[in-house]
């Protein structure tokens, strides 16, 4: 699978994508792509592809191969939410929502909205510094690529 990335990739830069905007395509679309809501990423990348006249394919693909981190983060997210409310009463105990479905369900949903808040939270403040640092990171790794892949190109001509 790696693999397979790293030649699509090698495919965008060969078609004349900068690195500069493959990084900020693939920084965008893992940030957005790990947001914990369950109800808009790929709208969320949609909007912000043609906004920034980013790649909308690779804004996309990216945003769905994050998706197990998204559901992966949600927990941590909800956590670092939670530290940041201390006298926040939601938790999230699966036992608990269970029956609270079942005697409940109306106050179960609310109890899952508040949680979701507590991580949008929590990813708020990781995103602007996560943004940051793996722009960064793609930006030196596919712009040493794109010097390899260049070198290549003339050792064959």
């Amino acid at each position: 699978m790696i693999r397979r990335i790293y030649s699509q990739i090698s495919i965008l830069l060969s078609q004349g994508m900068s690195p500069r905007a493959l990084a900020a395509t693939l920084a965008l679309g893992t940030l957005i792509g790990t947001l914990p809501v369950v109800w808009g990423t790929s709208l969320l990348c949609a909007l912000t592809a043609a906004g920034l006249r980013l790649n909308q394919l690779a804004m996309q693909a990216v945003n769905y191969l994050v998706w197990p981190l998204q559901i992966a983060l949600f927990i941590p997210f909800f956590k670092a939410g939670r530290g940041l409310v201390p006298n926040s009463p939601v938790e999230l105990d699966s036992a608990m929502l269970a029956e609270q479905m079942r005697a409940a369900p109306l106050q179960a949903v609310a109890s899952l909205g508040e949680a979701n808040l507590l991580a949008l939270l929590g990813w708020l403040c990781w995103a602007p510094l996560g943004s940051v640092l793996l722009y960064g990171l793609l930006r030196l790794g596919l712009w040493r690529l794109e010097g390899s892949r260049r070198a290549r190109q003339r050792s064959r001509a």
